[in-house]
């Protein structure tokens, strides 16, 4: 299956379970691949047959403004929705780690890992921490 990466993406967002970590717009990064078919856009070297990756990671910035988030799992979950909103994309796995307030200095981040397919329910998800 074919993939569209996206990684490093800088989302900023009011996210923590406790208020104050919602107080102020904290930073997440996002690794994001997209799995569809892009033979079409290949053969046919064009931007009208490809997923637009400039708009697309526009629109998960603006999902990441749009609400305070509790998790970072349902971030996660909000930006996978995104990308199966798009009719050529079949599953997503996304990657979402930030600094949790409470522990900055004792860690370097934390995050979550989710894949998520058309028709189906939650394939997996992986809690990750550090650079693992």
């Amino acid at each position: 299956m074919d993939k569209i990466l996206v990684r490093g993406l800088k989302c900023e967002l009011r996210i923590g379970v406790e208020a104050c970590e919602r107080r102020y717009p904290q930073i997440c990064l996002v690794d994001i691949d997209l799995m569809l078919d892009l033979t079409s856009a290949a053969e046919a070297d064009s931007v009208g047959k490809a997923l637009d990756y400039a708009r697309f990671c526009e629109e998960v910035v603006k999902v990441a403004a749009a609400r305070e988030y509790n998790l970072v799992e349902a971030f996660a979950n909000a930006v996978a929705e995104v990308g199966l909103h798009h009719e050529a994309v079949h599953e997503v796995r996304v990657v979402v780690e930030k600094t949790p307030l409470p522990l900055q200095g004792k860690l370097a981040r934390i995050g979550v890992e989710i894949c998520r397919r058309k028709g189906s329910l939650e394939i997996w998800s992986e809690t990750s921490q550090g650079g693992e």
